[in-house]
């Protein structure tokens, strides 16, 4: 995978003439191939214990199969070319978005599969995979902000964004909604949530993908979420 910069980001989503186009589309195929192949490698080298998870394999499977489509996906060489891949990256950003859930570019198969994942740590907390974790979900971080920001890019501008980068995003604030929608799901569902507190200034502000904020706070308060609903059902004297 090759490193990208929030500035080198920016730039290529101010630039909107057809060969531009091209270049980003032609770079982002090449990106989302060589980043899950790096996916899969990590998932295929996790420790023993870890790599025997049903969900691990699976989620093996399923970036297998990701990509062999990206590889046996036609070269990008024309306007056209860059506009039928547009569309695909539009229509498979529209298909997962719907779902309207908290880590938007997983599919929903993905989405479990993390969460599984992340559930199996919980249980064996003396495995020690922190690092090949760690790179594993940069990875898959990596794959959601380079695929948003194209499809960003290639949509009309939004007042305050340079494709998926916010120019002036809060973490504070990002961070609060977050908390907010967890909080309101533990509420609907065990009919009590504790409060949250988010520590910052509202009003410090950089440019940066609020996408990625989400994904990462995301990550931390599904494993809450489901720790705290653990507690709420054996004090409720549920399963």
């Amino acid at each position: 995978p090759q490193p990208v910069s929030i500035s080198q980001m920016m730039l290529a989503s101010g630039r909107t003439s057809p060969a531009v186009r091209l270049a980003n589309a032609q770079f982002l195929r090449r990106e989302l191939a060589s980043r899950r192949a790096h996916v899969l490698s990590l998932l295929r080298t996790m420790p023993p214990p870890l790599a025997s998870q049903p969900a691990v394999a699976r989620l093996c499977v399923l970036n297998w199969q990701r990509l062999k489509g990206l590889l046996t996906l036609p070269e990008l060489s024309t306007d056209d070319d860059e506009k039928a891949f547009a569309a695909a990256m539009l229509d498979h950003s529209a298909a997962i978005d719907g779902e309207s859930r908290r880590w938007p570019h997983l599919s929903p198969e993905e989405e479990a599969l993390c969460v599984d994942a992340l559930g199996t740590l919980q249980r064996e907390p003396h495995l020690a995979v922190d690092k090949q974790l760690d790179a594993i979900f940069l990875a898959r971080i990596g794959l959601r902000v380079l695929h948003e920001h194209y499809i960003r890019a290639v949509q009309p501008p939004r007042q305050g964004y340079a494709g998926a980068i916010q120019l002036e995003c809060s973490p504070v604030a990002v961070c609060e909604e977050a908390a907010a929608a967890t909080r309101q799901q533990l509420q609907q569902r065990y009919g009590a949530a504790p409060p949250v507190e988010v520590v910052g200034e509202r009003g410090h502000s950089f440019a940066f993908v609020p996408g990625h904020v989400r994904a990462v706070v995301g990550a931390l308060l599904e494993v809450a979420r489901g720790l705290l609903g653990e507690e709420a059902a054996v004090a409720g004297g549920g399963e």
